[in-house]
């Protein structure tokens, strides 16, 4: 519109200076003809008078310029604000797109550990059902093999006599256990070992963390196992490795509390997290800490 205007008037102002000769005599057309020779005398002074159009259409040329700059400014400058708006609106698309991109990549990474931790699961639950014992010439199996060989450790435990409790284990772990129940601790360290390691899981973009899947885990572990568990973690083939994720996922916190096979002294060499909300064990655990600490202050050794 305003280019429009422009152009019109430039028209209007060359149309004006074509036709000034032509127009002037018109306007003296009137006068007879002494007049025009005298006017004729003096018709130089018409000739000047070019002089003062010509300043006229040069201010006026001037302004033309002027308004065609404001013009062309009033343009950059929508222009620009129109760059800045598209600008902003494809940094909107990009940051969109790059968030669905890291969405799908954070749901690949979920995919895959979950397709692993669901197998290991599987392989848990396999290995557990799959023990096998000789029991008075018959085989079982499953849930009813670790029940009996619970039994046959409490019952070395009750004829311990002076001897403790994880020396009695550690006997029958390399005479019994071992080869019962060594594949199944392996593959119930490698589950924990893979959620430990699965350390995107504590990511806020996600709603599960490790503790969740550590919880998965715990569910599907027996009272029995939990009761084997609680001793094999405590030996030496297990206190350094297999220890420490019992207490990170609070492994027996559903462990049975009314057990007369968890002395003080050995429910305090775990952490008191290991217990998760067991509030029986969490209190026996207080107690021998307070206990230990009366001691120390009495200038007495702890047994």
């Amino acid at each position: 519109m305003h280019k429009k205007l422009l152009f019109i008037l430039i028209f209007v102002l060359i149309g004006l200076w074509f036709l000034y000769p032509k127009i002037l005599p018109l306007l003296f057309s009137h006068l007879n003809q002494v007049e025009l020779e005298s006017f004729g005398n003096s018709f130089g002074a018409v000739g000047d008078s070019f002089g003062a159009l010509n300043t006229l259409f040069s201010g006026l040329a001037l302004i033309g310029v002027v308004i065609s700059l404001y013009v062309q400014s009033r343009e950059n400058d929508e222009n620009h604000k129109y760059l800045q708006e598209q600008n902003k609106y494809n940094q909107e698309i990009l940051n969109k797109t790059r968030l669905q991109i890291e969405l799908q990549e954070e749901i690949g990474r979920v995919q895959n550990f979950e397709n692993t931790f669901f197998h290991l699961m599987n392989l848990f639950k396999n290995t557990s059902l799959s023990i096998k014992i000789e029991k008075n010439g018959n085989y079982i199996y499953g849930v009813e093999a670790i029940e009996s060989l619970l039994d046959d450790l409490q019952e070395k435990f009750k004829n311990k006599g002076s001897r403790k409790y994880i020396d009695i284990y550690e006997d029958f772990y390399r005479s019994d256990l071992y080869k019962h129940l060594g594949v199944y601790f392996k593959v119930l360290y490698s589950l924990l070992k893979y959620i430990d390691n699965s350390e995107f899981l504590d990511s806020n973009k996600y709603k599960f963390n490790r503790q969740y899947y550590a919880g998965i885990a715990r569910a599907n572990i027996s009272s029995n196992e939990l009761n084997i568990l609680f001793y094999n973690c405590l030996s030496s083939q297990s206190k350094e490795q297999f220890k420490p994720l019992i207490e990170e996922y609070a492994l027996f916190e559903h462990i049975p509390s009314d057990s007369e096979w968890y002395p003080s002294y050995y429910v305090h060499e775990y952490s008191k997290e290991a217990y998760g909300y067991n509030q029986r064990l969490i209190d026996l655990w207080n107690k021998y800490e307070e206990d230990l600490k009366n001691l120390k202050n009495n200038g007495a050794k702890p047994t």
